[in-house]
């Protein structure tokens, strides 16, 4: 099959693109409903509304570009500027800068005609050119003169791009901070002592609360000194091992189940796990320490009663 157009069929050209113009869009959603009417609200019909238009008559309405003809379909008849669209409304500004990376060829020799002077380009030979031997040959006089080349530099860093689709305008902010730290500045000028006072931190310390070395003065207990964490610690506290970490002696809750773990290693003869139930272990422990009390209270007892 060929792609040529038939003979009679018209091609619409835009005036302002002059592109062939090509409706793709399908007639219900290009054409306005029988209800829709801006300025009559009774909702009359128009015989004329679900008349096929002539493709003259389309192509009028696609090339009128003062009337939006899919304004039935937008939810705001204004259309929403806040945010930019890409391809519209904004323009990347592209400046001129001379490139220094880009190499100038070098001038190349030209011969000259044959008979004509190298030195000053008389129609003599170089041999008889009565003038000064120049610096600059009129052979490659011409050519030595380089074109300075200019190349399109983009102005604009990627962040402000971003920050420009975004509808974000970095200096209107930055300005708003400014101005707020300006006015704290000028506070601070005015009454200086009271933001000290607001802001100065009040190192307050209670008088009972004396630091570890003046209470052992008086005493005389040994204490020991850490210089990594440089704490002074007591030996009441804790024991020192055998590689010199001082290791704190268990208190409370820690020291009690410290003795469950104990009790359930070496004189646990029911094998009662700790972890799996607690509560049988603390309570074979109490009996335990009830017998052992029983036990010590009857042998005082005896040799109280032997030795009186």
């Amino acid at each position: 099959m060929s792609n040529k157009q038939p003979s009679n069929k018209k091609t619409y050209v835009d005036s302002e693109t002059g592109r062939k113009v090509n409706d793709y869009i399908p007639s219900f959603i290009s054409n306005k409903p029988w209800y829709f009417n801006e300025n009559d609200k009774t909702l009359q019909v128009d015989k004329n509304a679900r008349k096929r238009k002539s493709n003259d008559e389309m192509f009028k309405e696609i090339a009128d570009k003062s009337s939006d003809r899919l304004k039935h379909q937008r939810i705001n008849d204004k259309p929403f500027t806040n945010t930019p669209t890409p391809g519209k409304g904004i323009q990347d500004i592209l400046e001129e800068v001379q490139d220094s990376t880009t190499s100038v060829p070098p001038a190349r020799k030209i011969w000259l005609r044959k008979g004509l002077c190298e030195n000053c380009g008389g129609k003599h030979k170089k041999v008889d050119c009565l003038e000064k031997p120049h610096t600059e040959k009129f052979k490659s006089k011409q050519n030595t003169v380089s074109k300075v080349v200019f190349t399109k530099k983009d102005t604009e860093d990627w962040d402000v791009k971003r920050d420009r689709w975004r509808d974000v305008d970095i200096d209107e902010e930055y300005g708003g901070i400014v101005s707020n730290l300006k006015k704290k500045e000028n506070s601070i000028i005015k009454n200086p002592l009271e933001i000290q006072e607001k802001d100065g931190n009040i190192v307050s310390r209670d008088i009972s609360d004396k630091p570890r070395y003046l209470e052992v003065i008086k005493t005389g207990e040994e204490l020991r000194y850490n210089p990594k964490s440089r704490v002074y610690k007591d030996l009441k506290e804790g024991y020192l091992n055998e590689r010199g970490q001082f290791i704190p002696y268990l208190t409370g809750e820690a020291a009690e189940f410290e003795q469950l773990k104990k009790f359930a290693r070496t004189k646990n003869e029911s094998k009662i796990i700790p972890i799996v139930s607690p509560t049988t272990t603390m309570l074979k422990l109490k009996e335990k320490k009830k017998s052992d009390e029983l036990r010590s209270s009857q042998i005082a007892k005896k040799l109280h009663d032997r030795y009186t």
